[in-house]
């Protein structure tokens, strides 16, 4: 049985927008400002209205072209657009799902969100060395945690030779994290 969609994008817009780095605003959005456009576009994207969260991802990114969170945005957008049946078969919404997403890297690579939707793309479509590679570094900025380990073992199952050099790493004085107690 499927989740419904919205079960699926609330936690995704969560993690990967909360991911990036950039403050939000003190007082609310002004209309029409970069800020007003992401957050229409994400209520269209829960309300199911891909078409419509695209457009306003866009005029966000017109207004902030350097917002790693609209870029995050733009990806999950895409990522559930393509869940829909396209006539055209032009629209590749995987390669732009995957490009919106590196670009969020590109622009905030501290992004944890932007690397695991990322990863996440790349491993659906089969770039297993790739998404290794970032499933990595998210697993190195949180040693000790649980779910890094995870990552880094996802990482080694991926078939990345050197996963283990990128394991979190134990702190000077402690327990080796990676290891089961």
């Amino acid at each position: 049985m499927r989740a419904p969609p919205l079960l699926v994008a609330v936690p995704l817009l969560v993690l990967g927008l909360a991911g990036c780095s950039e403050p939000p605003g003190a007082s609310g959005p002004a209309p029409d400002s970069a800020q007003d456009f992401m957050e229409r576009a994400q209520k269209a994207l829960l309300a199911g209205m891909t078409d419509r969260a695209v457009e306003l991802c866009r005029a966000s990114l017109d207004e902030n072209p350097g917002s790693a969170r609209a870029h995050v945005l733009l990806g999950l957008t895409y990522r559930f657009a393509g869940r829909r049946k396209s006539e055209d078969p032009r629209l590749d919404f995987e390669k732009k799902e995957i490009e919106a997403f590196a670009r969020a890297v590109e622009l905030d690579p501290g992004s944890l969100g932007a690397r695991v939707n990322l990863a996440s793309s790349l491993l659906r479509r089969g770039d297993r060395r790739r998404a290794a590679g970032h499933l990595r570094r998210v697993a190195m900025r949180a040693p000790g945690k649980a779910w890094a380990r995870g990552l880094a073992d996802l990482a080694e199952s991926a078939g990345e030779e050197d996963a283990d050099d990128f394991r979190p790493q134990p702190e000077p004085g402690r327990a080796d994290p990676t290891q089961e107690r």
